[in-house]
């Protein structure tokens, strides 16, 4: 066990003698190197420190126009960043300015927004009036319509009634050409019995006082008759007016034919009065038979006045 211990002391025993042998050489070696390479790098002779003076002062000119050109492209930049910042500074100062009238336009704007806000609620309250006036007014356009309405079937009442008028109109012409014919044949019966009173004139006295007394009762007769014809007239002028008021659509028409009534049953006895006072016998039929010359004729005085009326109208 020893011997292997004995063995490796030996052995570097004998590698530390073989390294102390060859140091000397390495060290020699290395020295050579170190020598090289520094001499390599540092100049040893004058041309050489002449020749790394001027490479050093070249390098150093070089780095000096390096740092001036660097100082001037700093330069320049600074004075391109200087009129940048001109002109940041003079479109900030534009900026503001225009940021001011934006604010005064923003300003006139609100205000303008609010003038506007106030004419849309008068318009609104403006409209909300128009619209109640146009509502009233729809409902007097309905109400007229509605009294154009009465007054087209009052109207249309009225025209019924110029016809049955105007078919009464009829009849009374026929009643009036009945009378006048009559008339015709009664002139010829006076014509008659005046030329037979004529001819017992001679005869006897009393029957020319008789004929004078027929006479003088004929003209009171008459004065009679022409009395009853001024109060006929009245009562057509009357008769016309009412006839004007009841024309108008808020008249009723039962008034109208009451009035027509009533003037029919106060001619008849104006026709009746005129006959009393002519002293003419009434025919025995019809029973009612109110059909002389005067009454015939104010009749058809009456007719035609009121169908001019109502065409008037």
């Amino acid at each position: 066990m020893v011997e292997p211990l004995l063995y490796a002391s030996l052995g570097a025993c004998v590698a530390g003698l073989i390294g102390l042998l060859l140091l000397p050489a390495i060290w020699a070696r290395a020295v050579r190197l170190t020598t090289r390479r520094l001499v390599g790098r540092l100049p040893v002779s004058l041309d050489e420190i002449v020749a790394a003076q001027d490479r050093l002062r070249a390098e150093h000119a070089i780095g000096v126009r390096t740092v001036e050109r660097r100082a001037e492209a700093a330069a320049e930049e600074a004075a391109r960043e200087r009129i940048v910042a001109g002109r940041a500074r003079s479109q900030e100062m534009g900026l503001k300015l225009e940021i001011a009238k934006l604010k005064e336009s923003v300003a006139a704007l609100e205000a303008h927004g609010a003038a506007v806000r106030g004419d849309l609620d008068r318009t609104g309250a403006e409209a909300a009036e128009m619209s109640k006036a146009l509502e009233a007014e729809r409902t007097a356009l309905m109400a007229a319509r509605r009294e154009a309405d009465e007054a087209r079937k009052a109207l249309s009442e009225l025209e019924l009634a110029r016809d049955a008028m105007r078919v009464e109109l009829a009849a009374t012409e026929a009643e009036l050409a009945s009378a006048l014919a009559q008339q015709a044949a009664s002139e010829r019966e006076i014509a008659r019995l005046r030329g037979a009173v004529q001819a017992g004139e001679a005869a006897a006295s009393g029957v020319a006082a008789t004929i004078e007394a027929e006479r003088s009762r004929a003209a009171e007769a008459e004065a009679a008759r022409l009395a009853a014809e001024r109060r006929l007239a009245a009562e057509i002028e009357s008769f016309v007016a009412f006839r004007a008021d009841a024309a108008r659509p808020a008249a009723a028409g039962a008034a109208a034919d009451a009035g027509l009534v009533a003037l029919r049953a106060r001619l008849d006895e104006l026709a009746d009065e005129i006959v009393r006072a002519s002293g003419a016998p009434r025919p025995p039929e019809p029973p009612r038979p109110r059909a002389p010359l005067q009454q015939a004729a104010e009749r058809v005085r009456l007719g035609s006045l009121v169908g001019g009326e109502i065409g008037a109208q």
